[in-house]
């Protein structure tokens, strides 16, 4: 990303979260080439719901997609 890395865009949201100035929860899905397990774990711990390797198929992403949203309404509930 040019501006901040996807770690930092994700840890800046959950700040915000955490301090009230966004009020519902962001599900983040990180979508990276870098598929070594020491990065997927960094972008989890970051905050991040999911993490996607490069190559993907749009199918599969609009799964994870579908998914992560329903478990964000049913958490919501």
């Amino acid at each position: 990303m040019p501006i901040m890395s996807g770690i930092t865009a994700t840890q800046t949201i959950r700040r915000l979260q955490a301090s009230g100035e966004i009020t519902r929860h962001v599900p983040i899905i990180g979508v990276t080439a870098n598929a070594r397990k020491e990065q997927v774990e960094q972008a989890i711990a970051a905050g991040m719901d999911r993490v996607t390797n490069k190559p993907f198929r749009v199918p599969q992403l609009v799964e994870q997609m579908e998914t992560l949203l329903a478990e964000c309404e049913i958490s919501r509930v």
